[in-house]
């Protein structure tokens, strides 16, 4: 990459904090290799005027290693570049369609017909139809994501994340922050934050989500657990699901699936059909909301999302922002019947989202003793299935 196209990024994207650092990440790389560079055959110069060659092959490699930061930095610039592109364009369908709302209400308010007396009440005529469960599915209009994910997870992800790592995460169910999470007998917030490679979308703590998911599925319909990985859907170019608006829409799927909704009393609430198929957030966190408080007081339910820290960037921010504190809000709600715990997990430590968690709430993955043994993911879901948390 030239100097020429760090330039124009940082024209087309000139409030971009996420392109701005990317970009200084790279030219500081390119002038780290250029100096290796130098370096490398100066010492070649040196070898043949008589000079030890001892050294010859350390700035060989050295200068091998900063031409591939330089290749690994271009490449994080392209892709954040990629991203912020996506978002601007994202955004500019948003506008669209919301202003298509708009101009389409004006219309049907205008063209509606006009009528001083009210038709007398007709007896015959039949009742408003009921909305039911399928309605709200085929509103929301996007295929629940967690089996597959979880699917993928198993099959692809599981062989990729460190030994060590796997094995750190299964010592959360002996950790006292997540015992009391869990058996807190009201409703309940967790942060927890990994010490990872970033670059990695699936982590140990994904595994975990799964397998603690799995086993309170294992438990319905007690317990009722909701999930996304938000590493696995990062490029809007290539997923329409991404964003804390695909998040309440896979709760919300997910929620209608396992629970048996009596929805007869959805019109009395007033929620915008409309709005609800164009994927407004607001109104679908109104949405989740309602259906969370027809849950009976016996259910407990869990909103487990994995690899929040993917989703902490400029483009994301406001969404799961809004996602997470409507969670929160819903959780400390004392009117909900059912109890509603909340876990964010994060591959590394986040700031966004570690906002609006007291410090006694966020647990460190790095605060866990390293574990001296082989993981297992069939003993991982043994423990959790035979342990007295749940």
């Amino acid at each position: 990459m030239m100097f020429e196209e760090i330039e124009l990024f940082l024209q087309t994207f000139p409030n971009d904090d996420n392109i701005n650092e990317a970009s200084i990440d790279l030219v500081v790389a390119a002038f780290a290799a250029i100096e290796s560079a130098i370096g490398f055959f100066i010492q070649s110069v040196l070898k043949r005027i008589g000079g030890s060659i001892l050294k010859r092959g350390e700035y060989e490699k050295e200068a091998l290693d900063t031409l591939g930061k330089v290749q690994c930095k271009s490449d994080l610039l392209i892709r954040q570049a990629k991203n912020s592109s996506m978002w601007m364009v994202s955004k500019g369908f948003q506008t669209i369609s919301r202003d298509r709302a708009v101009y389409l209400n004006i219309i049907s308010t205008i063209s509606r017909p006009v009528s001083p007396n009210p038709p007398p009440y007709d007896s015959t005529v039949e009742p408003e139809q009921c909305i039911g469960p399928q309605e709200l599915l085929d509103w929301i209009g996007v295929p629940n994501a967690a089996s597959d994910d979880r699917k993928l997870i198993s099959e692809r992800w599981q062989m990729r994340v460190p030994l060590n790592e796997q094995a750190q995460v299964e010592q959360l169910i002996r950790s006292t922050q997540f015992k009391d999470w869990v058996v807190a007998g009201t409703s309940s917030q967790l942060l927890i934050h990994g010490e990872y490679d970033g670059q990695r979308y699936v982590s140990g703590l994904s595994l975990f989500c799964s397998s603690f998911a799995q086993s309170l599925e294992a438990r319905a319909p007690r317990f009722i657990p909701l999930i996304f990985f938000c590493g696995l859907h990062t490029d809007p170019d290539m997923d329409l699901h991404t964003r804390g608006r695909a998040v309440i829409q896979n709760f919300i799927c997910q929620l209608l699936c396992q629970f048996d909704f009596d929805t007869r009393s959805f019109a009395s609430e007033k929620l915008d059909e409309h709005l609800i198929q164009l994927g407004d957030i607001g109104e679908l966190c109104r949405l989740f909301q309602w259906l969370v408080g027809k849950l009976p007081q016996s259910v407990v339910l869990f909103c487990l999302i994995d690899g929040v820290g993917y989703y902490e960037r400029k483009e994301f921010e406001y969404d799961i922002g809004f996602v997470v504190e409507k969670l929160l809000r819903i959780s400390a709600e004392k009117k909900t019947q059912a109890g509603v715990k909340i876990l964010l997990t994060s591959s590394s430590r986040t700031t966004y989202i570690r906002q609006p968690f007291p410090d006694e709430l966020v647990l460190c993955i790095e605060s866990l003793a390293r574990a001296n043994m082989v993981p297992s993911k069939s003993r991982l879901e043994r423990q959790l299935n035979e342990s007295q948390l749940l």
